[in-house]
């Protein structure tokens, strides 16, 4: 199957089940294909629908699909893809290509890799997420959009109790489950599902939870508890910038809170590895070395795995497709003149990893021209700007020609 670039093992082995309620082919996909809805369809139904068999079947002719572009888009830069990092980590289940039927049916064969986001249930409003999935946002959407239409404002997958007992049925054999929100912490049934898995004894689950780490408890639950009786458990922290900066991209964030919460987990449970999963867009592009050094001092980044950028895809007025040619030689020779002095800090795979990361902004910044968003961006950041009673401005000055610059 490697010559085959259509080809992606995650409909074979996986779902993500977000908090509108649809199931779709992974977190990265474009959301304009769904397998199906849980408020409508049984997760076991739902995992050989029609809609599911006709990707596996049309996947397996090699044809490519719309909704994986995010893919094939990193692919064509160079960039490791989440398609084939998941066709590397579950080779060893390319053996259901024989238990799949002509029409794409998988037979005898369940779903062993979940995402699932219980909620929307966020204390975080960041400036590249929006109100489907965080409840905190909706006040600022309806304000930002002048819209009078009234939306749901709290998503909750639980309200569909047979979906429960069908993600009870998949325990057994579930080899990792990824949850993310909203926060997935400031969720019950996120610390329910590990309690239930621990009564199963089923400890050898790959846990990794996405989180903004403004809290490691909730109600009766401390997480770390929970943590460490997992074998296998990595934390990606959305955290896009340090200090005022990160109040400002992830709005809610207190950086003092989260800083200490990453020392007590990091000295309580030293064995869970911990990301440090920025989302890259125009808002934080300029101060990754910044943020990156910080952890390095802090002692968080002593592995490659410690570093997972995330670079944004959606809304376009927010990504790092906006810089004009000028911007991006300028970004390049502060990325290049980090990476260099990255040399005897850190390991040699620490350094090559950091500077790959870098680089894949860099390309992904020339290989997409969205200038004509740069408009669009001004008039977001200024009206949410008045909205929050916040200057982007005087907290990231690196934005001045973006906001103040020719178009």
């Amino acid at each position: 199957m490697d010559n085959n670039k259509a080809f992606c093992i995650l409909p074979w082995v996986h779902v993500n089940l977000n908090q509108n309620s649809e199931v779709y082919p992974c977190c990265r996909t474009k959301h304009n294909y769904s397998y199906g809805s849980v408020q409508k369809k049984g997760l076991k139904e739902i995992w050989n629908s029609e809609e599911i068999k006709n990707v596996r079947k049309e996947m397996l002719a090699g044809k490519a699909q719309s909704f994986c572009e995010n893919c094939y888009e990193a692919e064509k830069i160079g960039a490791e893809s989440p398609r084939q990092a998941a066709n590397d980590k579950y080779r060893d289940e390319f053996s259901r290509i024989e238990y799949t039927n002509t029409d794409g049916e998988l037979v005898g064969k369940e779903i062993i890799y979940l995402d699932i986001r219980f909620s929307n249930i966020c204390n975080f409003k960041c400036r590249s997420c929006g109100p489907e999935s965080s409840n905190a946002w909706y006040e600022d959407h309806q304000k930002l959009c002048k819209s009078t239409k009234d939306q749901k404002k709290t998503l909750k997958l639980t309200e569909n109790k047979t979906l429960m007992q069908d993600i009870e049925s998949l325990l057994p054999k579930i080899d990792k489950i990824y949850f993310a929100g909203g926060e997935p912490l400031l969720d019950e049934n996120h610390y329910r599902l590990l309690e239930r898995l621990i009564e199963l004894k089923r400890c050898d689950v790959k846990i990794e939870s996405n989180t903004n780490l403004s809290t490691l408890s909730y109600m009766q639950w401390n997480i770390l508890n929970l943590w460490k009786k997992f074998e296998n458990v990595i934390v990606s922290a959305s955290i896009d910038a340090i200090g005022p900066a990160a109040e400002l991209v992830r709005k809610g964030a207190d950086w003092e809170t989260i800083r200490k919460n990453l020392a007590t987990l990091q000295r309580s449970n030293p064995e869970i590895l911990i990301q440090i999963s920025p989302t890259i867009s125009i808002m934080n592009c300029f101060m990754l070395p910044e943020l990156i050094n910080y952890f390095i001092e802090n002692g968080f980044i002593k592995f490659a795995q410690n570093v997972n950028f995330n670079i944004l895809a959606n809304p376009e007025f927010l990504s790092v497709a906006l810089l004009n040619q000028i911007e991006i030689d300028e970004l390049s020779i502060k990325y290049k003149n980090f990476s260099e002095s990255l040399m005897g800090r850190v390991s040699i795979e620490v350094a090559k990893h950091i500077e790959y990361e870098l680089a894949l902004v860099i390309s992904h910044a020339k290989h997409k021209d969205l200038s004509q968003t740069r408009s669009e961006f001004r008039v977001f950041t200024f009206n949410l700007d008045k909205i929050r009673g916040e200057k982007t401005i005087k907290v990231i000055p690196e934005l001045f020609g973006l906001l103040y610059g020719e178009a």
